[in-house]
């Protein structure tokens, strides 16, 4: 889809495309900081609807907390400028369209604390989206909601297809110990589609916790970082989430390297328009 720029507004619906071409509705349940210690200052909590269509037309009132596909989360505009989110409608919002309540895990903590970074004494809502037999892993459908390791262990030994998706319902959902060895089985399937949304479970991770286990980073780094490599985006989302202090030396080596060749992109371009913006100058005498 068209990127897209805009003032995000709490009741705006967005849609997505999945991998089979249909789309997915979304609704914007808050902006920007959520309170005094907010959980993500500036950034967005957002809802996705197991609501299918063939088109970016949505009917509203199929938009229902009890229709979740995965866990509400945090984003930012990157997704609207990239064109993977898209806003197509706007509802003011009503109680009734908000969960009662928001559950995070908070790896400073190893507890929950809701989107204000109020500590939680409970978890809540481990079975609220979903239960096993909802699980489609031929599809892959609901798999984002998935929250039980010992799941996904049973599903790797028969074999199921949808291994790396539900790695990355293991990233939202469980604690980084939890998610790292079944991220980096994923990362191993013959099944090239799979391994890439291993990777992006990896990413989801770093942005979780802050921080990733040796194991993965050790994944990571056997890929390599290039441009071209299916842990691209994983590294992208590491450097961008996990202090500079905490990362590996090879990734902080490789996070000077990527500085400097963006900044000497950013100059070749400047470069490359500023001429193409004389010669025009010169034609047009």
């Amino acid at each position: 889809m068209k990127g897209q720029r805009r003032r995000h507004e709490v009741g705006d619906v967005y849609v997505l495309q999945v991998a089979d071409a249909s789309y997915r509705f979304g609704r914007i349940v808050k902006v920007g900081e959520s309170g005094s210690r907010g959980r993500f200052p500036g950034g967005i909590l957002a809802y996705i609807y197991d609501v299918a269509s063939d088109d970016l037309q949505c009917d509203l009132a199929t938009l229902t907390v009890d229709r979740l596909l995965m866990p509400p989360f945090f984003t930012v505009n990157w997704p609207w400028q990239k064109g993977y989110f898209r806003t197509v409608a706007h509802e003011d919002l009503e109680p009734a369209h908000v969960l009662r309540q928001h559950c995070f895990y908070d790896a400073s903590t190893e507890g929950y604390v809701n989107e204000n970074d109020d500590i939680l004494r409970e978890r809540v809502g481990r079975r609220a989206l979903t239960s096993p037999t909802a699980w489609n892993w031929q599809t892959g459908e609901r798999l984002l909601a998935l929250d039980d390791p010992e799941e996904w262990d049973a599903a790797f030994e028969r074999g199921e297809r949808s291994l790396g998706t539900a790695a990355i319902g293991l990233a939202f959902n469980c604690t980084l110990e939890e998610a790292s060895p079944r991220i980096i089985r994923a990362m191993q399937l013959p099944d090239v589609a799979q391994r890439g949304f291993a990777f992006t479970a990896a990413g989801t991770a770093a942005r979780r916790n802050g921080a990733l286990t040796p194991e993965l980073y050790a994944a990571l780094r056997a890929e390599g970082p290039g441009r071209r490599s299916i842990a691209v985006n994983a590294i992208d989302d590491t450097l961008t989430f996990v202090p500079f202090r905490r990362l590996p030396t090879w990734l902080k080596w490789w996070s000077v390297v990527s500085t400097v060749r963006n900044k000497l992109d950013a100059w070749r371009l400047s470069f490359s328009y500023a001429v193409t913006d004389a010669w025009k100058a010169v034609r047009r005498r």
